[in-house]
Formats: C-alpha cells, sequence, structure tokens
C-alpha cells in the first residue's frame, strides 16, 4: 500500500498502517462491519450509523478512545489489535469530517442515485416482459393469454431479479427488509 523501503524514516508507520488497512479490509474489522465481499469501507456501518444518527464523527471517535483505554488493560499482542482498530475508527471520523468539508455526494445521495438505477432497470424488464407478453398475444391471439395474466406471471421473476441488483448495489437481503412492491 505504502511504497516505502526499510530506510525511510517513516518505514515502522506505514507497517503500522498497513496492518490497520488488513484488518479493516480482510480482518475482523471487515467481518464486523462490511455487509458485503465489495462494500465500500466510507458506506459500511461504523460510518454510517454515525450520519444517520448525529451527522458527525462522534461515535467512531468514541469507539477509538474506548480501544485505547481498553488497550491498557491487555497483553500487548490484544492491545496492538486493539489500538489497530482504533487507527480504523479514527479513519472513520476523518472519512465523515471530509465529507463535510468536500460536501461530496453523502450516502443517501449514494442510495438515492442506486434507486433511481434500480428503478430504470425495473422498467426496463417490464417494457421487455409487456413486449414479449404482446408478441405472444399477438402471434397466437389467444384469449387465454392477455397480457395482464402474462404480466403476473412474470412479477415474482421480476421481484427476484430486483433483489438480486438491490442485494448487488447495497449489500442486504431485500427480503428482509423493505421489498420493493411490483403493483401486488
Amino acid at each position: 500500500m505504502i511504497n516505502v523501503n526499510e530506510n525511510h524514516p517513516y518505514f515502522e508507520l506505514a507497517q503500522v498502517f498497513e496492518a490497520a488497512f488488513n484488518q479493516a479490509a480482510v480482518g475482523k474489522g471487515k467481518e464486523r462491519h462490511a455487509y458485503s465481499e465489495d462494500e465500500p469501507y466510507q458506506y459500511q456501518v461504523l460510518c454510517e450509523v454515525d450520519r444517520r444518527l448525529r451527522g458527525n464523527a462522534d461515535g467512531p471517535l468514541y469507539q477509538a478512545v474506548k480501544k485505547i483505554y481498553e488497550s491498557a488493560r491487555m497483553d500487548p499482542q490484544r492491545a496492538i489489535h486493539e489500538l489497530l482498530g482504533a487507527i480504523n475508527y479514527t479513519a472513520a471520523a476523518v472519512i465523515l469530517l471530509k465529507e463535510k468539508l468536500d460536501q461530496k455526494e453523502t450516502p443517501e445521495e449514494h442510495i438515492c442515485l442506486e434507486k433511481h438505477k434500480l428503478y430504470d432497470r425495473f422498467m426496463e424488464i417490464q417494457k421487455k416482459t409487456v413486449k414479449t407478453a404482446a408478441e405472444k398475444k399477438e402471434k397466437t391471439d389467444c384469449a387465454s393469454c392477455p397480457l395482464s395474466q402474462i404480466d403476473t406471471t412474470k412479477k415474482e421473476e421480476v421481484s427476484t431479479e430486483l433483489d438480486d441488483l438491490f442485494d448487488d448495489n447495497f449489500g442486504v437481503d431485500q427480503t428482509k427488509s423493505s421489498k420493493l412492491e411490483l403493483g401486488e
């Protein structure tokens, strides 16, 4: 990550930051905070909860201080692990504070944009379903296959595809949270 050689005066610091990164990206931090394999750090629960409750960095800062205090009562190996966690919580606080300075896309705006993408995909699926149903009706001219019946049979398939798209984008199981309604 940080490209410094052993002779660099900050080599030891770079190693500590790399260990903290690894803890967050592949270790305990990722297991506890990431909902999916590819959820970006800045959208994980350690940042998101604070955004939703206060909109500032108090949550991660509290966690960092708590870990620092707890490390004083631990053996060196456990203390190192705890202090690496404190570094990661401090990084989350920096991210939250930078968001305020940068005025960049907030997680809420990110989610809103993703919902618009999902809606566009839903409409694309619906149009394809309606077109397919219309073609079937046109070819067969069968009164027993009205457009609405074919559309209804596709609702579950469309719902499943949207749930999968939502899972891929947000790392949550839509069947356990608010499910997108498809006019049922």
